[in-house]
């Protein structure tokens, strides 16, 4: 996403002043747009914004980027499906399906969830005798809906409207 200002008079004269204004615009952008992404999901990817102001003919732009690519998905929504289910943590189990190293996961017939499986060994004494019960590690779904989270677009404007007081502001120094 970039925003252009255009230049009317000299920018040889007003230069220096124009492009501390432009500066503290991206500046301002950049410290919203990480709060926004903190406030959205707490701070993780909040590291992954940065802007950068260019000079262009007429006038300057700030580029903004975000990283990794998929947040993207809460500025504007949308859904994520997967091939054919997608596989979700349970409970204190934190760890990505592709990640996992706790030992075999069973699905069982006709259940979307996986589960570790139970225990050969007979259990002996006061316990009883049989097998352990396995625990479920990880839930499938088909799709799930991404709500929007972030407001980064809504913030740039707003400054990129806010730039002719700041410009004002530092020509009355």
């Amino acid at each position: 996403m970039s925003f252009e200002v255009e230049v009317g008079w000299n920018v040889k004269e007003m230069g220096p002043i124009f492009r501390e204004a432009v500066t503290q615009t991206a500046k301002i952008i950049r410290e919203r747009s990480r709060a926004d992404i903190s406030a959205g999901v707490r701070g993780r990817y909040a590291r992954g914004y940065w802007n950068t102001v260019e000079k262009i003919e007429g006038g300057y732009k700030i580029s903004e980027t975000v990283r990794p690519a998929y947040v993207k998905v809460w500025e504007y929504g949308g859904t994520s499906v997967g091939k054919p289910l997608l596989w979700i943590p349970v409970g204190t189990n934190k760890t990505p399906i592709k990640k996992w190293k706790g030992g075999m996961l069973v699905r069982p017939k006709g259940k979307n969830v996986l589960m570790t499986a139970g225990s050969r060994v007979k259990v002996r004494g006061m316990a009883g005798t049989g097998s352990g019960v396995g625990a479920v590690q990880y839930i499938g779904i088909r799709s799930m809906v991404h709500r929007k989270r972030f407001h980064l677009r809504q913030i740039a404007v707003e400054e990129a409207q806010n730039f002719t007081k700041r410009w004002g502001e530092l020509l009355r120094r």
